[in-house]
């Protein structure tokens, strides 16, 4: 791969910081740390892209601890052509420590493969949900946690690594998934604002940026991602209180629905949702859980194990 990748030490209009703790420029000492495989390394490659989110985000870090102040971004970077796959480090990384999480309130506790905890942390909020997954595939686990207004991600060692708030909209849940097989892991999130009655379901990736969104005239309360066999394109499952959508996740775009089910009567309520294959053919299925039974849909939106509710087509919005 040819081409020229330019970093510069600091926004436009702005400066270059040293760092007296370090005895180095905060910049500097940022690029030598993300090259030394502190950046994001997928497939084990620091690349140009990789480089450049560590080093503003490790800046913008230090200036707003350092200076109080907020800057954003905290660099400049020219990357020329193709270049942001440019390879600039190769991380022979062990395998990462394998991790599980367990919270209780707003305490996140970190486990091994034992039972001893490898660390603990408490976050501002009462936490709603928590995962693993190795969102950049570089070997190593991040934390995924869900509060009531912010979704944050820890790295392997419960360092913050980003966040992104709801502003007015509460975070309702979240799940994760390879949603373009690139062998990356996305947060697919689901946000409700209560002023308005509306939901947004935005795929977040690896450091925090949109790259899908869908809109919905409700409250939408459950989400998965699944598809029926491996040889089928991973689409998003969500559900309200009495809807059922499949979404065809599109890159930097609005997801597409692709059918929608609506569920009779309305005193009935969908309790739950997961994949997995209910009618025992080998293809994964739909599973809603209810307040009065269990329907099984395939990803066509055909039911193949009815339980006692009744559901209908609906308007695909």
């Amino acid at each position: 791969m040819r081409g020229q990748v330019i970093f510069y030490a600091a926004a436009p209009g702005e400066y270059a910081f040293d760092d007296p703790v370090h005895r180095n420029g905060v910049f500097t000492k940022a690029v030598l740390d993300g090259l030394g495989c502190e950046a994001s390394a997928p497939r084990g490659t620091v690349v140009a892209s990789t480089l450049h989110t560590y080093v503003d985000r490790e800046v913008r870090r230090w200036i707003q601890k350092n200076r109080n102040r907020k800057v954003n971004p905290a660099t400049q970077v020219s990357l020329e052509g193709e270049t942001r796959n440019m390879p600039l480090s190769r991380c022979w990384l062990p395998p990462g420590r394998r991790l599980r999480v367990a919270f209780d309130g707003s305490i996140v506790t970190a486990y091994g493969e034992d039972t001893d905890p490898l660390w603990r942390r408490d976050l501002p909020q009462p936490i709603r949900h928590a995962d693993v997954a190795d969102l950049d595939a570089d070997g190593f686990n991040e934390v995924v946690l869900a509060l009531q207004d912010r979704l944050v991600v820890l790295d392997r060692d419960g360092r913050p690594r980003w966040e992104r708030r709801g502003d007015l909209a509460a975070l309702q849940t979240f799940t994760t998934g390879d949603l373009f097989e690139k062998k990356t892991t996305q947060i697919v999130t689901l946000w409700y604002d209560e002023a308005s009655s509306t939901s947004r379901m935005i795929a977040l990736d690896s450091e925090g940026r949109d790259v899908s969104t869908f809109d919905y005239p409700g409250e939408l309360r459950h989400v998965a991602v699944g598809r029926p066999t491996n040889m089928h394109a991973p689409r998003i499952v969500v559900t309200s209180h009495t809807a059922l959508l499949l979404l065809k996740p599109k890159k930097n775009g609005t997801a597409t629905p692709l059918w929608h089910h609506a569920l009779l009567p309305a005193n009935d309520t969908i309790r739950g949702l997961s994949i997995a294959d209910a009618d025992h053919d080998t293809n994964r299925d739909i599973v809603v859980t209810t307040t009065s039974s269990t329907t099984s849909f395939t990803f066509k939106g055909k039911i193949v194990r009815p339980g006692n509710a009744a559901w209908r087509d609906a308007a695909v919005r």
